[in-house]
């Protein structure tokens, strides 16, 4: 229900990754609750293993959840792709 795209943060004068989520396919869904979870969850943790998220915006028909650019994409597609981390990866 949604998409990343790539931006320029002026303030901070780096990328960041912007994912924006249309609200009615998370309605849809049913996934609510869990994008709610994703926030929380993201907007309390400090670790130097997780994204870090700069910040979240709405407007009438989209969620904006402003994170930590990382090349490479979602460790989950790396993880699809390959079956399992071998234990030197892990």
């Amino acid at each position: 229900f949604g998409w990343v795209r790539v931006a320029w943060d002026k303030k901070t004068d780096k990328y960041v990754a912007v994912k924006i989520m249309k609200k009615a396919e998370i309605i849809k869904m049913k996934q609510v609750d869990h994008i709610m979870n994703e926030n929380n969850i993201l907007a309390s943790i400090d670790h130097p293993f997780i994204i870090t998220m700069e910040g979240f915006t709405q407007d009438d028909r989209y969620l904006y959840l402003v994170i930590e650019f990382v090349r490479g994409g979602e460790m989950f597609t790396y993880l699809w792709g390959i079956g399992k981390f071998e234990p030197k990866q892990a």
